[in-house]
């Protein structure tokens, strides 16, 4: 992985290559990208959308694109990966976020969706390891995920980062991840 990051998260852009050699382009959500994440969630199967929304959901309203789009780079900071498809074009894969909600400002929540065609291919944890270099540099101790214990890909990568992390299964099948951005 190779990335420029500039003092300013939101002005950050950085290089990696996919399982299948194909390269990525992350970088800082826009709020120009609002059209962006509506073509992500009409290429992402119900499986996918539950997974990620914990509920059946087929659109984003109008306040969940201003919500996912329009951050402030500090309690909220998004990124977009785009994938080089060849011929200069590229193409929306995913994004990953990360939320700070403690007021110490040492936990975050971490969330990812993956366009299906894409998933497997390593931009989960691309995505990760990029927000975990931000979140540090913020003073960023530990992210936490809230993930469905059906959804083991997601799990898997979690528990394939080489953190330090615990799991506490909740009811309703939920799995609470907590992962250390130290190792």
């Amino acid at each position: 992985m190779k990335s420029t990051v500039n003092s300013e998260p939101e002005n950050f852009v950085a290089q990696a290559c996919l399982i299948d050699g194909k390269k990525v382009l992350v970088r800082a959500i826009r709020p120009g990208d609002k059209s962006l994440l509506i073509d992500e969630v009409h290429h992402m199967s119900p499986r996918s959308m539950y997974y990620r929304y914990f509920t059946a959901k087929k659109e984003l309203t109008a306040k969940e694109l201003v919500y996912y789009t329009e951050v402030d780079y500090h309690s909220h900071v998004g990124l977009v990966a785009l994938v080089d498809e060849g011929e200069g074009k590229l193409v929306h894969a995913g994004c990953g976020r990360y939320i700070v909600f403690e007021k110490n400002g040492k936990v975050a929540e971490v969330a990812f969706d993956v366009k299906d065609e894409y998933q497997g291919q390593g931009i989960g944890t691309i995505l990760f390891n990029f927000l975990r270099q931000i979140a540090q540099e913020q003073g960023v101790e530990q992210f936490n995920a809230d993930v469905l214990a059906e959804n083991v890909h997601m799990l898997e990568v979690f528990e394939h980062l080489g953190l330090p992390l615990k799991k506490k299964y909740l009811p309703a099948g939920v799995v609470e991840v907590k992962i250390q951005l130290q190792k």
